[in-house]
């Protein structure tokens, strides 16, 4: 769902309730902007609208078309059951926060078809489609970058520059997917047998690009300082050269070297602080 249907969904409720209190646990929307701004940073509003509309013995309205929406409605309302709205539901239960997380760093990666997707996870193309209009909404709000950087990156990227405060894997594979896309994730999560069955593109020159992205944040942040940075990184080069990394099951062992010298990085930066 785009912004203005989300909008309108949070307007209708808002004059439904008729002075009743906000069904979301939004403790400091007082004011109705301040629900619209809240239900706009909500990636699973449209399951709270189904929820709260059903609680309440709202209607749905009759101008609101989204069929991900309404069969939800239907579903939780009147029993009417869909193979993938069914679906849907099962991955964001509880039971299936493993999964989820992988569906949702899969959706981040707003460059691979859903149809790609749905291939790589074994997972019906609608299943995936209810999925996300319900309980993680980003495919929709692509035209929106401060609303999917603050789901990948709540922290700013700083955050992940930090050694001491490492990244949970959910958060892990939402930047991998985010950044490298929807193969990199099922590579990751397990899904390929090896490395070969990913498409790399340019894939020493990425390394290259994401390692001096990351010592460069380092260095003008404060984390690290440039003549440690410039000392360790000819060290760990001239180590490289009479000491090759172990060939892992990834291509020429690309993954290995940059795991190694990631882990260099994140040393370098504890022993600064």
């Amino acid at each position: 769902m785009n912004a203005l249907t989300i909008r309108q969904q949070a307007r209708y409720l808002d004059a439904a309730l008729r002075g009743r209190a906000w069904p979301f646990r939004h403790p400091g929307a007082v004011t109705r902007q301040d629900r619209e701004a809240r239900s706009l940073s909500d990636p699973a509003f449209g399951t709270r609208f189904v929820l709260a509309i059903h609680q309440l013995g709202i209607p749905l309205p009759d101008w609101l078309h989204e069929d991900s929406v309404r069969h939800a409605y239907h579903y939780i309302h009147h029993g009417v059951e869909r193979d993938h709205t069914i679906e849907a539901f099962r991955l964001a239960s509880p039971a299936c926060t493993g999964l989820a997380a992988i569906v949702d760093s899969m959706l981040v990666s707003l460059d691979t078809p859903l149809e790609r997707i749905s291939e790589l996870l074994g997972r019906p193309v609608e299943s995936l489609r209810q999925y996300a209009d319900l309980f993680f909404n980003v495919r929709d709000r692509a035209d929106d970058p401060a609303y999917l950087a603050n789901i990948v990156y709540p922290g700013t990227r700083l955050a992940g520059l930090d050694a001491s405060n490492p990244l949970d894997v959910r958060r892990q594979l939402l930047q991998a997917g985010y950044e490298q896309g929807a193969e990199q994730v099922a590579f990751l999560a397990g899904l390929n047998a090896n490395r070969d069955d990913v498409v790399v593109k340019d894939a020493v020159g990425a390394l290259e690009r994401q390692l001096l992205t990351r010592a460069t944040m380092m260095v003008r942040h404060g984390r690290l300082d440039p003549a440690t940075l410039l000392r360790h990184a000819t060290t760990m080069a001239a180590r490289r050269k009479v000491e090759p990394a172990q060939e892992s099951q990834d291509v020429g062992g690309i993954s290995s070297l940059g795991d190694w010298m990631l882990g260099q990085l994140d040393r370098l930066t504890s022993a600064g602080k």
